[in-house]
């Protein structure tokens, strides 16, 4: 798939549109179907189709940025899973599964099922590593340099080379799992459910992923001292 993120838009804009005419020609056969309740209900949907293309406009470009980053180097896929979070929420908006309350929250859980549901689609293995705990050597506590540690940075949203660096070198589980608790700063349970897996595992991940963004940035600072 090719193209900028505007596609699901259009995508969107092109399903009402199909929509739209098949209501068109359904009222010319039957006018006497047009009753002034119909009427109505076409008004809320027009307006309640307005509202989620704001919502779509406001969000669409950080969910392009967390796919991308779920996905590191596979952009076809990034664009395809927002494309298809998009498309949903549209549907769920419109048949009153969204209570209009944190859209970027809620977007992001669709946004990562989707993902999760093309991951086991397209293979067997799920890639998900052991789910040991760390040893404390990469704790926070001993983390000594001038740069940020990878919680705080991603906390504070500076998403540096190196943090993004570091963040494409974890395992995808891994890095999944720190997108959402470090990144959408969802809580942990709310980690665990999305993911489908217990709220130790989670721990787990995100120990294992700190461990190793700590690994990464120490090393590319050394080659920065070096350079």
């Amino acid at each position: 798939m090719t193209g900028t993120p505007e596609c699901s838009l259009a995508l969107i804009s092109r399903n009402f549109s199909n929509l739209s005419r098949i209501q068109r020609s359904f009222a010319s056969a039957n006018p006497g179907m047009m009753s002034s309740t119909a009427t109505m209900e076409a008004g809320q949907g027009n307006k309640k189709r307005a509202e989620f293309a704001v919502i779509a406009r406001q969000h669409e470009a950080a969910l392009m940025r967390t796919a991308r980053r779920m996905c590191g180097t596979d952009l076809d896929l990034a664009q395809d899973i927002v494309q298809d979070t998009l498309v949903s929420a549209y549907k769920a908006f419109l048949d009153g599964r969204f209570d209009g309350r944190h859209p970027g929250a809620w977007l992001t859980r669709i946004l990562t099922n989707s993902f999760l549901y093309t991951r086991r689609q397209n293979r067997s293995d799920s890639g998900l590593d052991g789910e040991s705990i760390p040893n404390n050597e990469a704790t926070e506590g001993n983390w000594n340099s001038k740069i940020a540690s990878p919680e705080q940075c991603l906390l504070q949203g500076t998403f540096s080379e190196p943090i993004e660096r570091a963040l494409l070198s974890l395992p995808e589980a891994q890095r999944v799992c720190v997108l959402l608790a470090d990144v959408e700063e969802l809580p942990y349970a709310e980690v665990a459910q999305i993911l489908g897996v217990p709220i130790g595992t989670v721990r787990s991940r995100l120990a294992r992923a700190r461990m190793q963004m700590l690994t990464v940035l120490r090393d590319l600072q050394k080659l920065d001292i070096r350079q």
